[in-house]
């Protein structure tokens, strides 16, 4: 587990900082509960959709690159 932690962190470091940040609040990456868009706006003082667009974006930019063949093998690909 630690591993695949190690390389989430890892794939998720080719982000800008606030897509590093949104991407982790938003699917709970180190800790116990997901926070939802309009959590995340009022911590960084942005709208609901302009977490969503950040979200999308740093996702966007995670399936284009090297970072996403290394979480690949946790799902069998």
């Amino acid at each position: 587990m630690e591993s695949l932690f190690k390389d989430i962190q890892r794939s998720l470091s080719t982000l800008t900082e606030r897509e590093h940040d949104v991407i982790n609040l938003s699917f709970g990456i180190g800790m116990l509960l997901p926070m939802a868009n309009h959590e995340i706006g009022k911590k960084y003082h942005l709208t609901d959709e302009r977490v969503r667009q950040i979200k999308e974006e740093g996702i966007g930019k995670l399936k284009h690159t090297s970072g996403i063949e290394l979480l690949k093998k946790y799902l069998g690909q």
